[in-house]
């Protein structure tokens, strides 16, 4: 079993209890200590996880908890991330919305002088940890479930924005696009858009199973490239297909 994949059983099992031992993990994880132990450090690193008098919980979350209160694809959604970040190129310029996969990108782009445009705060935090960014954050509404803020108003920073690439998700993808829950989002996805040479679209293929919101935001014709896993089905292909979206399968 890769790290991956044990951080994500890890995060599972602390997320039904309130904290186990180094011991209790070991057993329920099946590895040596120290390789548990290994793990516990990166992710306490990444505040996923908190330790204190030999005990191990659920990081104190509460500014992303939404990011890891389902792990169920946490593995699709990293790799998806990975494979984004390697498209931003030294001294580019891009844009990255909010939500989990997008967040992971912050643990990829390495690259120096990149100039980072995000409406997510938890995004910008990560990404101020990181010397060889430049991260500016749009001000607005805060939209508390998504942890994003945006802005009703036209005159603000994002008149004065431009981008080589704009990275997104969604909560799902259908025929017509893509599909959120909020009106204010899909208007922000759409000026955001327009501020971008490429539009870059990060769902695991369970977003083309599972239509979650009920507002349609960009339309697959002004969608550059999807990076999806395996689990993406043919005919969802046929329809990207259909619409010149490129498709990256990772």
């Amino acid at each position: 079993m890769k790290y991956i994949e044990r951080s994500e059983k890890i995060l599972n099992i602390l997320s039904r209890v309130k904290y186990l031992t180094y011991n209790q993990l070991q057993k329920k994880i099946g590895h040596s200590e120290s390789t548990i132990r290994r793990d516990i450090y990166k992710l306490a690193i990444k505040g996923q996880v908190v330790v204190s008098h030999g005990s191990i919980s659920a990081g104190n979350l509460s500014s992303n908890k939404y990011l890891y209160e389902n792990t169920d694809n946490l593995i699709q959604k990293q790799k998806i991330s990975k494979k984004a970040a390697s498209l931003v190129t030294e001294n580019d310029s891009i844009i990255i919305n909010g939500g989990s996969t997008c967040y992971y990108m912050s643990e990829y782009i390495n690259k120096l002088n990149v100039s980072i445009f995000t409406n997510s705060f938890i995004l910008a935090n990560r990404f101020v940890e990181k010397s060889s960014v430049n991260v500016s954050i749009g001000g607005g509404t805060i939209i508390t479930n998504d942890q994003l803020i945006y802005s009703p108003h036209k005159e603000n920073i994002i008149e004065h924005l431009y981008a080589s690439k704009y990275f997104l998700g969604a909560k799902s993808i259908t025929k017509i696009g893509l599909l959120e829950s909020d009106p204010l989002i899909i208007n922000y996805d759409n000026l955001l858009m327009k501020r971008a040479q490429k539009t870059i679209v990060l769902a695991d293929s369970s977003k083309f199973r599972f239509k979650k919101g009920c507002y349609s935001s960009i339309g697959l014709e002004n969608i550059n490239t999807i990076i999806t896993d395996a689990g993406v089905k043919d005919e969802d292909i046929k329809i990207l297909e259909e619409f010149k979206v490129k498709i990256i399968i990772v």
